[in-house]
Protein backbone atom coordinates (compact mmCIF):
# COMPACT_ATOMS: atom_id res chain seq x y z
CA UNK A 1 0.00 0.00 0.00
CA UNK A 2 2.90 2.83 0.97
CA UNK A 3 4.09 1.99 -2.60
CA UNK A 4 0.69 2.86 -4.23
CA UNK A 5 -0.60 6.02 -1.91
CA UNK A 6 1.78 8.62 -2.87
CA UNK A 7 -0.24 11.54 -1.52
CA UNK A 8 1.09 13.10 1.55
CA UNK A 9 -3.40 14.48 2.28
CA UNK A 10 -3.85 10.92 2.59
CA UNK A 11 -3.53 10.82 6.83
CA UNK A 12 -4.69 8.72 9.43
CA UNK A 13 -4.84 10.37 12.72
CA UNK A 14 -5.80 9.82 16.38
CA UNK A 15 -4.38 9.40 19.50
CA UNK A 16 -2.36 12.52 19.44
CA UNK A 17 -0.54 10.47 16.67
CA UNK A 18 -0.78 10.99 12.85
CA UNK A 19 0.48 8.38 9.81
CA UNK A 20 0.99 9.09 6.73
CA UNK A 21 1.96 6.26 3.95
CA UNK A 22 3.99 8.00 1.61
CA UNK A 23 7.80 10.23 3.11
CA UNK A 24 8.83 13.12 2.47
CA UNK A 25 12.39 14.09 1.11
CA UNK A 26 15.13 16.47 2.43
CA UNK A 27 18.04 17.18 0.93
CA UNK A 28 21.66 16.82 2.31
CA UNK A 29 24.63 19.02 0.90
CA UNK A 30 28.22 18.62 1.02
CA UNK A 31 30.56 21.79 1.13
CA UNK A 32 31.39 21.48 -2.88
CA UNK A 33 30.68 24.03 -5.23
CA UNK A 34 31.13 24.08 -8.94
CA UNK A 35 30.22 25.44 -12.23
CA UNK A 36 29.75 24.13 -15.87
CA UNK A 37 32.38 23.40 -17.75
CA UNK A 38 31.91 25.03 -21.60
CA UNK A 39 32.73 22.37 -24.56
CA UNK A 40 32.68 22.54 -27.96
CA UNK A 41 31.41 19.24 -29.09
CA UNK A 42 27.42 19.10 -27.90
CA UNK A 43 28.24 14.97 -27.82
CA UNK A 44 31.11 15.38 -25.11
CA UNK A 45 29.94 14.30 -21.41
CA UNK A 46 29.02 17.51 -19.71
CA UNK A 47 31.58 18.14 -17.01
CA UNK A 48 32.35 20.72 -14.26
CA UNK A 49 35.11 22.35 -12.03
CA UNK A 50 35.03 23.10 -8.84
CA UNK A 51 34.98 27.08 -7.50
CA UNK A 52 34.67 26.33 -3.85
CA UNK A 53 35.62 23.28 -1.61
CA UNK A 54 35.82 22.29 2.17
CA UNK A 55 35.67 18.78 1.43
CA UNK A 56 38.99 17.04 1.79
CA UNK A 57 38.25 15.08 -1.13
CA UNK A 58 37.82 17.35 -3.78
CA UNK A 59 40.20 20.35 -4.04
CA UNK A 60 39.16 23.87 -5.81
CA UNK A 61 39.97 23.52 -9.72
CA UNK A 62 39.19 20.41 -10.22
CA UNK A 63 37.23 18.42 -12.52
CA UNK A 64 34.45 16.56 -11.73
CA UNK A 65 31.95 13.94 -12.90
CA UNK A 66 28.19 14.25 -11.49
CA UNK A 67 24.47 13.33 -11.78
CA UNK A 68 22.05 16.31 -12.35
CA UNK A 69 19.98 15.35 -10.13
CA UNK A 70 23.18 16.29 -7.63
CA UNK A 71 22.95 19.86 -8.86
CA UNK A 72 21.47 22.51 -6.75
CA UNK A 73 21.56 25.84 -8.08
CA UNK A 74 22.70 28.07 -5.54
CA UNK A 75 23.97 31.64 -4.76
CA UNK A 76 27.75 31.74 -3.24
CA UNK A 77 29.20 35.11 -2.67
CA UNK A 78 27.10 36.89 -4.89
CA UNK A 79 27.75 34.30 -7.93
CA UNK A 80 25.20 31.54 -9.27
CA UNK A 81 26.88 28.09 -8.58
CA UNK A 82 25.75 24.54 -8.26
CA UNK A 83 26.34 23.48 -5.16
CA UNK A 84 26.43 19.25 -4.89
CA UNK A 85 24.22 17.58 -2.51
CA UNK A 86 21.39 14.58 -2.69
CA UNK A 87 18.12 14.68 -1.88
CA UNK A 88 16.45 11.41 0.06
CA UNK A 89 14.04 10.31 2.35
CA UNK A 90 16.70 8.36 4.18
CA UNK A 91 19.97 10.12 5.82
CA UNK A 92 22.94 10.10 3.70
CA UNK A 93 26.16 10.84 5.15
CA UNK A 94 28.31 10.65 1.61
CA UNK A 95 27.67 11.55 -1.73
CA UNK A 96 29.69 9.65 -4.64
CA UNK A 97 31.21 11.79 -7.94
CA UNK A 98 33.94 11.48 -9.78
CA UNK A 99 36.63 14.35 -9.22
CA UNK A 100 40.18 13.90 -11.75
CA UNK A 101 39.06 10.38 -12.85
CA UNK A 102 38.80 9.00 -9.49
CA UNK A 103 35.73 7.83 -7.22
CA UNK A 104 35.70 9.89 -4.23
CA UNK A 105 32.93 10.31 -1.17
CA UNK A 106 31.99 13.44 0.09
CA UNK A 107 30.77 13.79 3.26
CA UNK A 108 26.93 15.58 3.49
CA UNK A 109 24.64 17.17 6.07
CA UNK A 110 21.47 18.42 6.62
CA UNK A 111 20.23 21.90 7.71
CA UNK A 112 17.69 21.52 10.50
CA UNK A 113 14.48 23.15 9.61
CA UNK A 114 13.28 26.44 11.01
CA UNK A 115 10.95 26.06 14.33
CA UNK A 116 7.11 25.72 13.15
CA UNK A 117 4.76 28.00 14.68
CA UNK A 118 1.51 26.95 16.73
CA UNK A 119 -0.56 30.01 16.42
CA UNK A 120 -1.26 32.36 13.47
CA UNK A 121 1.33 34.70 12.81
CA UNK A 122 1.84 37.54 10.08
CA UNK A 123 5.26 39.51 10.25
CA UNK A 124 6.01 42.34 7.98
CA UNK A 125 8.79 44.51 6.83
CA UNK A 126 8.69 47.15 4.07
CA UNK A 127 12.07 49.21 2.50
CA UNK A 128 11.95 51.23 0.11
CA UNK A 129 11.50 48.96 -2.51
CA UNK A 130 10.69 45.88 -1.18
CA UNK A 131 7.69 44.70 0.88
CA UNK A 132 8.26 41.43 2.79
CA UNK A 133 5.46 39.31 4.67
CA UNK A 134 5.55 35.94 6.72
CA UNK A 135 3.17 33.54 7.28
CA UNK A 136 2.94 30.64 9.70
CA UNK A 137 -0.79 29.33 8.97
CA UNK A 138 -3.92 29.16 6.10
CA UNK A 139 -5.82 27.92 9.48
CA UNK A 140 -8.32 30.82 10.24
CA UNK A 141 -11.79 31.03 12.48
CA UNK A 142 -14.04 29.00 10.74
CA UNK A 143 -15.44 27.37 14.35
CA UNK A 144 -16.20 28.94 17.25
CA UNK A 145 -13.78 27.99 19.21
CA UNK A 146 -11.17 29.07 17.17
CA UNK A 147 -9.14 32.41 18.26
CA UNK A 148 -9.77 35.52 16.68
CA UNK A 149 -6.70 36.35 16.64
CA UNK A 150 -6.12 34.01 13.49
CA UNK A 151 -8.82 35.86 11.62
CA UNK A 152 -6.85 39.40 12.52
CA UNK A 153 -3.61 37.95 11.31
CA UNK A 154 -4.89 36.20 8.31
CA UNK A 155 -6.80 39.48 7.19
CA UNK A 156 -3.52 41.69 7.15
CA UNK A 157 -2.19 39.18 5.48
CA UNK A 158 -4.93 39.18 2.59
CA UNK A 159 -4.64 42.99 1.91
CA UNK A 160 -1.22 42.90 1.72
CA UNK A 161 -0.62 42.31 -1.57
CA UNK A 162 -2.84 45.19 -2.73
CA UNK A 163 -1.20 47.68 -0.38
CA UNK A 164 2.10 46.90 -1.74
CA UNK A 165 1.53 46.33 -5.50
CA UNK A 166 3.78 49.20 -6.31
CA UNK A 167 7.06 48.17 -4.71
CA UNK A 168 9.23 46.53 -7.13
CA UNK A 169 10.12 43.28 -5.23
CA UNK A 170 7.11 41.21 -3.13
CA UNK A 171 8.67 38.52 -0.63
CA UNK A 172 6.13 36.03 0.59
CA UNK A 173 7.65 33.94 3.39
CA UNK A 174 5.62 30.69 3.77
CA UNK A 175 8.66 28.19 5.57
CA UNK A 176 7.00 26.29 8.48
CA UNK A 177 3.54 27.01 6.88
CA UNK A 178 1.60 23.39 6.71
CA UNK A 179 -1.16 24.84 4.74
CA UNK A 180 -4.70 25.20 5.46
CA UNK A 181 -7.64 26.77 3.73
CA UNK A 182 -7.12 28.76 0.09
CA UNK A 183 -9.11 31.84 0.68
CA UNK A 184 -7.08 34.52 1.83
CA UNK A 185 -4.69 33.16 -0.37
CA UNK A 186 -6.50 34.12 -3.22
CA UNK A 187 -7.86 37.32 -1.78
CA UNK A 188 -3.67 38.17 -1.26
CA UNK A 189 -3.58 37.51 -5.13
CA UNK A 190 -6.54 39.16 -6.34
CA UNK A 191 -4.95 42.23 -4.97
CA UNK A 192 -2.19 41.75 -6.68
CA UNK A 193 -2.94 41.01 -9.70
CA UNK A 194 -6.17 43.24 -10.24
CA UNK A 195 -5.00 46.03 -8.10
CA UNK A 196 -8.54 46.72 -6.86
CA UNK A 197 -9.21 46.31 -3.03
CA UNK A 198 -12.40 44.24 -3.51
CA UNK A 199 -13.49 45.03 -0.06
CA UNK A 200 -13.86 49.06 -0.96
CA UNK A 201 -14.35 48.78 -4.62
CA UNK A 202 -16.46 51.90 -5.94
CA UNK A 203 -19.55 52.17 -4.27
CA UNK A 204 -20.29 48.45 -3.64
CA UNK A 205 -22.21 46.99 -0.77
CA UNK A 206 -19.84 44.54 1.08
CA UNK A 207 -22.09 41.70 -0.62
CA UNK A 208 -21.83 42.94 -4.03
CA UNK A 209 -17.85 43.47 -3.46
CA UNK A 210 -17.70 39.94 -2.31
CA UNK A 211 -19.47 39.08 -5.22
CA UNK A 212 -17.16 40.87 -7.66
CA UNK A 213 -14.56 39.17 -5.98
CA UNK A 214 -15.70 35.88 -6.60
CA UNK A 215 -16.66 36.11 -10.36
CA UNK A 216 -13.41 38.06 -10.80
CA UNK A 217 -11.13 34.96 -9.56
CA UNK A 218 -13.62 32.40 -10.75
CA UNK A 219 -12.67 34.49 -14.40
CA UNK A 220 -9.09 33.97 -13.98
CA UNK A 221 -8.84 30.49 -12.06
CA UNK A 222 -11.47 28.66 -13.92
CA UNK A 223 -9.21 28.40 -17.55
CA UNK A 224 -5.99 28.13 -15.83
CA UNK A 225 -7.60 25.03 -13.64
CA UNK A 226 -9.22 23.48 -16.28
CA UNK A 227 -7.52 19.46 -16.49
CA UNK A 228 -7.39 18.77 -12.89
CA UNK A 229 -10.36 16.36 -11.97
CA UNK A 230 -12.80 16.47 -8.98
CA UNK A 231 -14.67 13.59 -7.60
CA UNK A 232 -18.10 14.21 -6.03
CA UNK A 233 -19.73 11.50 -3.45
CA UNK A 234 -23.07 11.73 -1.15
CA UNK A 235 -20.50 11.78 1.72
CA UNK A 236 -18.00 14.30 0.26
CA UNK A 237 -21.75 16.49 -0.11
CA UNK A 238 -22.82 16.58 3.25
CA UNK A 239 -19.38 17.16 4.67
CA UNK A 240 -18.96 20.18 2.36
CA UNK A 241 -22.30 21.59 3.79
CA UNK A 242 -21.49 20.98 7.62
CA UNK A 243 -18.54 23.12 6.59
CA UNK A 244 -19.96 26.06 4.55
CA UNK A 245 -22.44 26.14 7.49
CA UNK A 246 -19.75 27.14 9.68
CA UNK A 247 -17.83 28.97 7.51
CA UNK A 248 -16.73 32.77 8.28
CA UNK A 249 -15.70 34.00 5.16
CA UNK A 250 -18.69 33.22 3.27
CA UNK A 251 -21.53 34.94 5.12
CA UNK A 252 -22.72 36.94 2.03
CA UNK A 253 -23.57 33.76 -0.21
CA UNK A 254 -23.71 31.40 1.93
CA UNK A 255 -27.41 30.75 1.91
CA UNK A 256 -27.83 30.69 -1.72
CA UNK A 257 -24.73 28.12 -1.11
CA UNK A 258 -26.33 25.77 1.10
CA UNK A 259 -29.59 26.02 -1.24
CA UNK A 260 -27.45 24.94 -4.09
CA UNK A 261 -25.69 21.54 -1.72
CA UNK A 262 -29.16 20.67 -0.19
CA UNK A 263 -30.56 20.17 -4.14
CA UNK A 264 -27.48 18.21 -5.09
CA UNK A 265 -27.86 16.37 -2.19
CA UNK A 266 -31.68 15.57 -2.78
CA UNK A 267 -30.15 14.45 -6.32
CA UNK A 268 -27.55 11.77 -4.32
CA UNK A 269 -30.45 10.31 -2.73
CA UNK A 270 -32.63 9.79 -5.33
CA UNK A 271 -29.69 7.80 -7.71
CA UNK A 272 -26.81 7.59 -4.83
CA UNK A 273 -22.96 7.82 -7.46
CA UNK A 274 -19.90 9.22 -7.61
CA UNK A 275 -19.43 11.68 -10.08
CA UNK A 276 -16.20 13.20 -11.52
CA UNK A 277 -15.60 16.52 -13.55
CA UNK A 278 -12.79 18.87 -14.55
CA UNK A 279 -12.24 20.93 -11.86
CA UNK A 280 -12.48 24.13 -13.61
CA UNK A 281 -16.13 23.41 -12.87
CA UNK A 282 -15.70 22.91 -9.38
CA UNK A 283 -14.50 25.93 -8.56
CA UNK A 284 -17.95 27.20 -9.18
CA UNK A 285 -19.06 25.39 -5.58
CA UNK A 286 -16.97 27.71 -3.82
CA UNK A 287 -17.82 30.50 -5.69
CA UNK A 288 -21.38 30.86 -5.33
CA UNK A 289 -22.37 34.01 -6.10
CA UNK A 290 -25.71 36.47 -8.07
CA UNK A 291 -23.77 37.97 -10.29
CA UNK A 292 -23.36 37.87 -13.62
CA UNK A 293 -19.42 36.63 -14.00
CA UNK A 294 -19.63 37.50 -17.80
CA UNK A 295 -20.18 41.10 -17.47
CA UNK A 296 -16.27 41.24 -15.22
CA UNK A 297 -13.61 41.02 -17.77
CA UNK A 298 -9.75 40.14 -16.88
CA UNK A 299 -6.67 41.84 -17.93
CA UNK A 300 -4.70 40.21 -19.86
CA UNK A 301 -1.67 41.96 -17.10
CA UNK A 302 -1.52 41.59 -13.70
CA UNK A 303 -1.20 45.55 -11.75
CA UNK A 304 1.68 43.81 -10.70
CA UNK A 305 4.74 43.79 -12.82
CA UNK A 306 7.91 43.67 -10.17
CA UNK A 307 9.33 40.05 -9.07
CA UNK A 308 7.83 37.65 -6.67
CA UNK A 309 10.22 36.14 -4.37
CA UNK A 310 8.53 33.16 -2.47
CA UNK A 311 10.66 31.54 0.44
CA UNK A 312 9.64 27.81 0.85
CA UNK A 313 11.27 24.88 3.12
CA UNK A 314 10.62 21.37 3.80
CA UNK A 315 7.43 21.97 5.65
CA UNK A 316 5.71 24.11 3.56
CA UNK A 317 3.30 22.24 2.32
CA UNK A 318 -1.02 22.47 0.57
CA UNK A 319 -2.28 26.09 0.58
CA UNK A 320 1.50 27.17 1.27
CA UNK A 321 2.58 25.07 -2.03
CA UNK A 322 -0.39 26.50 -3.65
CA UNK A 323 1.31 29.58 -3.42
CA UNK A 324 3.64 28.54 -5.72
CA UNK A 325 1.54 27.25 -8.26
CA UNK A 326 -0.74 30.65 -8.04
CA UNK A 327 2.04 32.30 -8.85
CA UNK A 328 3.14 30.67 -11.52
CA UNK A 329 -0.34 30.56 -13.29
CA UNK A 330 -1.17 33.99 -12.64
CA UNK A 331 1.99 36.47 -12.50
CA UNK A 332 4.73 34.13 -15.04
CA UNK A 333 3.96 36.14 -17.62
CA UNK A 334 4.38 39.70 -15.79
CA UNK A 335 6.33 39.39 -13.05
CA UNK A 336 9.34 37.39 -12.86
CA UNK A 337 8.51 34.73 -10.13
CA UNK A 338 11.48 33.07 -7.91
CA UNK A 339 10.90 30.30 -5.36
CA UNK A 340 14.41 29.86 -3.09
CA UNK A 341 15.01 27.70 0.04
CA UNK A 342 14.28 24.28 -0.13
CA UNK A 343 11.97 21.83 -1.73
CA UNK A 344 8.33 21.78 -0.44
CA UNK A 345 6.62 19.28 1.23
CA UNK A 346 5.07 17.83 -1.94
CA UNK A 347 1.33 17.40 -0.28
CA UNK A 348 -0.49 19.26 -3.35
CA UNK A 349 -1.21 16.82 -5.68
CA UNK A 350 -4.64 15.89 -3.97
CA UNK A 351 -6.88 18.54 -2.30
CA UNK A 352 -9.81 19.75 -0.95
CA UNK A 353 -9.63 17.29 1.94
CA UNK A 354 -12.04 15.99 4.01
CA UNK A 355 -12.00 13.89 7.38
CA UNK A 356 -13.85 11.09 8.13
CA UNK A 357 -14.13 9.11 11.29
CA UNK A 358 -14.09 5.40 11.43
CA UNK A 359 -17.05 3.94 13.49
CA UNK A 360 -15.01 1.05 15.20
CA UNK A 361 -12.01 2.52 15.80
CA UNK A 362 -12.88 6.25 15.98
CA UNK A 363 -9.71 6.72 14.06
CA UNK A 364 -9.94 9.55 11.83
CA UNK A 365 -8.95 9.41 7.72
CA UNK A 366 -8.18 12.49 5.46
CA UNK A 367 -9.36 11.88 1.89
CA UNK A 368 -8.92 14.47 -0.81
CA UNK A 369 -11.38 14.34 -3.64
CA UNK A 370 -9.64 16.66 -6.03
CA UNK A 371 -6.64 15.34 -8.87
CA UNK A 372 -4.50 18.23 -9.39
CA UNK A 373 -2.01 16.17 -11.32
CA UNK A 374 -2.11 16.93 -14.88
CA UNK A 375 -2.24 20.75 -13.80
CA UNK A 376 1.51 20.02 -11.91
CA UNK A 377 2.46 18.13 -14.60
CA UNK A 378 2.90 21.39 -16.68
CA UNK A 379 5.71 22.66 -14.10
CA UNK A 380 9.34 21.45 -14.31
CA UNK A 381 9.37 22.38 -10.79
CA UNK A 382 7.50 19.92 -9.76
CA UNK A 383 9.02 16.76 -8.60
CA UNK A 384 6.10 15.07 -7.03
CA UNK A 385 4.37 14.01 -3.82
CA UNK A 386 6.72 13.83 -0.92
CA UNK A 387 9.86 16.07 -2.91
CA UNK A 388 7.41 19.00 -3.75
CA UNK A 389 8.42 22.16 -5.85
CA UNK A 390 11.98 22.84 -6.67
CA UNK A 391 13.38 26.11 -5.64
CA UNK A 392 15.08 28.45 -8.56
CA UNK A 393 17.93 28.76 -5.93
CA UNK A 394 18.54 26.48 -2.96
CA UNK A 395 18.91 28.54 0.73
CA UNK A 396 20.25 27.32 3.92
CA UNK A 397 20.96 29.27 7.14
CA UNK A 398 24.35 30.50 5.75
CA UNK A 399 23.27 32.23 2.34
CA UNK A 400 19.29 32.67 2.43
CA UNK A 401 19.69 36.90 2.92
CA UNK A 402 22.57 37.06 0.86
CA UNK A 403 20.29 35.02 -1.86
CA UNK A 404 17.21 37.39 -0.91
CA UNK A 405 19.86 40.39 -1.72
CA UNK A 406 21.19 39.01 -5.19
CA UNK A 407 17.62 38.70 -6.46
CA UNK A 408 15.72 41.78 -5.32
CA UNK A 409 18.77 43.77 -6.09
CA UNK A 410 17.60 45.68 -2.32
CA UNK A 411 20.73 45.68 -0.07
CA UNK A 412 18.04 47.36 2.76
CA UNK A 413 16.79 43.85 2.86
CA UNK A 414 20.71 43.09 4.81
CA UNK A 415 19.18 45.57 8.09
CA UNK A 416 15.19 44.68 7.67
CA UNK A 417 15.48 40.98 7.91
CA UNK A 418 18.40 40.17 10.06
CA UNK A 419 17.64 37.07 11.55
CA UNK A 420 16.03 35.50 8.46
CA UNK A 421 18.32 32.96 8.81
CA UNK A 422 16.68 31.33 11.27
CA UNK A 423 13.04 32.13 11.46
CA UNK A 424 10.13 34.05 9.96
CA UNK A 425 10.44 37.92 10.57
Amino acid sequence: MKKKIRDRHFIFFGYDERWWLSGENTVYFSDVYCLSKKSDNDDEKQTFFVVESDAEEVKKGDEIEISEENLFPYILNGQRVYRLGIINYRQEKYLKLVSNGKTVYVPVKNYPAIKKHDSVRVGQKITKNSAYVSLTHFIYGRYENTVKSAEVALELFSSFGIKNKDKQNLIIDLRSNGGGYPDFLEMFYFGLYSGIDWKTAGKMTDKQSYNFYVCYMENLLQPKLTGAITVESPAWLQKYKNNVENMAVSKNNADKELRYLEQLLEEQKKVPQRRKYDYGDYIKYRYMHESNKKNIRIPKKSAFNGKIIIIADRNSASAAELAILYARLMFDEDAQVYVIGENTNGCISYGDVKSYCLPESKVNVNIPISDFTNILKRFPSWHGEGYGFYPDYWCTSENILETLVVLSGDDELKSALHGIDYDLR
